[in-house]
């Protein structure tokens, strides 16, 4: 932690709450929307596998499939790479409790976002939804 973090680490520490059974009962149907591979596990894993745990389906939607994240990497380039970023995903998924049905990839460009009212972000908008219709997360 560097001196800058210390009061952003210790705001966050102050608003944090433990999230036990009732909470997690009112978050579902649960909705987890990742920017890219390894942003569910790493943010919030262990409500995604507490969620199954309790016989929730909790879903799990990326943004992007991390094509560009590694630049250079073994798996370069970016077709492998985003292929290994899913099934890493898929695979991480599977071990907190999410089948593959309920993982999506909505495919925008790693590291460039669709920019509110565009054409994709719209299609974009128009799948999730329709992704989402049958559970309908809050």
């Amino acid at each position: 932690m560097t001196p800058l973090g210390e009061p952003a680490w210790a705001a966050l520490v102050n608003q944090a709450f433990v999230i036990d059974e009732p909470v997690i009962d009112g978050l579902s149907p649960l909705l987890v929307l990742a920017p890219h591979p390894d942003d569910e596990t790493l943010g919030c894993g262990g409500l995604i596998a507490r969620a199954a745990q309790r016989g929730y389906r909790p879903r799990v939607a990326f943004l992007t499939d991390g094509d560009r994240s590694h630049v250079g990497s073994p798996t370069w380039p970016i077709d492998r790479l985003a292929e290994t970023r899913r099934a890493e995903a898929k695979a991480a998924l599977a071990i907190l409790g999410v089948p593959e049905e309920d993982i999506v990839f909505l495919g925008w460009p790693d590291g460039d976002p669709c920019p509110p009212g565009g054409i994709d972000y719209e299609a974009t908008m128009a799948r999730l939804q329709t992704w989402t219709a049958p559970f309908r997360p809050w």
